[in-house]
Order: C-alpha cells, then structure tokens, then sequence
C-alpha cells in the first residue's frame, strides 16, 4: 500500500489515550473541547460511567452522510457505552464491535494483572461484549476471532454498497492489550515484545490489505494510521 500509494512520514494525534484520541480524530477538534480530554488519573471512559462524545459533536460520519455516504463503525469504540452515546447516535449506519477496552472489565481484579500483559490471555476472563448495532451478540467475546470477523464485515459492508459512496471507520482492537491473534497467525512472528503480538500485526496487516485490495466497482481512498502509542 505504501509503495502504490503516498506515505506521510509524520502525524500527530489529538491524544495518546484512547478515549480522547478516537474524539479528536472523527470531530477533528482537539479532545479538550468536546469534554473527551479525561482527568488527571482517568484519561478513558469506564465501563457504567456516564457520559461520551456529545451530541452536538459532528463527527466525519455525520458529514458524510450529508453527501449520501453509507457509513460504517468496526472495533473498538470507546466514546460512550450508554445508549444515547453509540456509534449508531453519531452518524454511523452500521456498528460491529465492543463499546469499551477489550480488557476491561475482568470477571475478577486479578484476572487483569494476570491477562492483560500475558504472552498467553484467555478471552473468557474479560466481560468484552461484541455488538452489532446496539444489540449485544456474544459476551464474553472469544477476541481470537475478532481481525477476521471484522475483515469479513468490512468486505460485506464494501459489496453492499458498492453502486454509492461509502465510509468504513476500521478502528482495530489490537494493539491494545490483552493482545490476541488466531491459531493460523499465533506464533508465527518474532518481530514483536512477544511471539503472539507479532502473529496479532501479521494477521491485522492481512486485514487491512484485502479490504484495501477489494474491487468495489469505484475509486476509493485507504487511509492507514496509527493514532495512539502501541500496546496500549
């Protein structure tokens, strides 16, 4: 992609927390004015905690569909778990992902010190619901599935709406911690802090790749970045 395409040597994020950084990225405002900056010592939104991105926040979604765009949220979200705080409430068509962290919260406290930095996590440990729209479809979510799932959504969602303009926000779960990857990926770098880790970029690059590739029948634009620190 970087070959064929045009490569920016530098990029700057409104944040490197999660909550704040996806804010700034789909308003285009830095997070301080939409009240997604966080505290002191609690930078992202908590699972039952109140509050989100606000209503009179226009995200790219919402400007888009004013252009007859089909618009579409994949992973994590991370803006509001509430109801009125969903993807589906700030211009998104559709939403296939979980609402939060995907290591939050955990069954029991000790199940996060033991998990989130293991070279060998257990999704079953993790309260992770995966949602489509705003309906939950599994939960605790087995997060070894998630890369193909959502590449799979993704390509659907392409082949639907191939005949009109469309706008897909693919916010992968990983690299966020408790890293995970599929048995065809697991292991199979070590290009990484640990072995599983490097199966977890090897399989999202895969990801990203036949969704780039995908024949629509129209030109499109991919945009890949990273918009936070890694493993975090």
């Amino acid at each position: 992609m970087a070959a064929e395409g045009i490569r920016f040597t530098d990029f700057y994020a409104g944040n490197c927390y999660c909550t704040p950084s996806r804010a700034a990225l789909l308003t285009g405002r830095l997070p301080i004015r939409s009240g997604m900056s966080g505290r002191r010592k609690s930078h992202v939104l908590y699972p039952k905690q109140p509050g989100g991105l606000p209503a009179s926040e226009i995200t790219i979604a919402e400007a888009l569909k004013t252009k007859g765009y089909a618009t579409f949220a994949i992973g994590k979200w991370h803006l509001g778990d509430g109801p009125e705080h969903t993807p589906l409430n700030h211009g998104f068509d559709e939403f296939f992902g979980h609402p939060l962290s995907n290591d939050s919260p955990p069954f029991k406290p000790e199940f996060h010190k033991i998990n989130s930095m293991s070279q060998n996590p257990d999704s079953r440990h993790f309260d992770v619901p995966l949602m489509r729209g705003t309906n939950v479809i599994e939960r605790p979510v087995d997060q070894t599935t998630l890369t193909k799932r959502y590449t799979e959504e993704a390509i659907r969602f392409m082949k639907e709406n191939k005949q009109k303009p469309f706008f897909i926000y693919f916010a992968h779960t990983f690299p966020h911690v408790p890293l995970f990857a599929s048995e065809k990926f697991k292991g199979k770098s070590a290009r990484s802090l640990w072995r599983y880790g490097g199966g977890t970029g090897l399989e999202r690059r895969r990801s990203f790749e036949m969704v780039a590739q995908r024949k629509v029948g129209r030109q499109h634009v991919c945009l890949f970045h990273q918009r936070q620190r890694p493993l975090a």
